[in-house]
């Protein structure tokens, strides 16, 4: 039997991989600022984020302990 062909192209993993970390810093930006506030917003709770962002409150946690902002409040 043939070896089914790849749907993706190496070049193309590699696109998606440096796009996924992109995500991940913008992700954990956006839950440092939802944790430590901004001036229009007050701060929430990892609860209300885990429930906004349909996470785990443990996985909240992980994205803010990679955060060096949110280390520094």
């Amino acid at each position: 039997m043939a070896e089914p062909k790849p749907k993706l192209t190496y070049t193309e993993a590699v696109r998606i991989r440096d796009e996924a970390l992109n995500l991940q810093e913008q992700l954990g930006r956006i839950v440092t600022e939802a944790r430590n506030g901004t001036d229009e917003e007050k701060p929430r709770s990892v609860a209300k984020i885990a429930r906004d962002l349909q996470f785990t409150e443990g996985r909240i946690r992980q994205i803010l302990r990679g955060q060096p902002d949110a280390e520094a409040k």
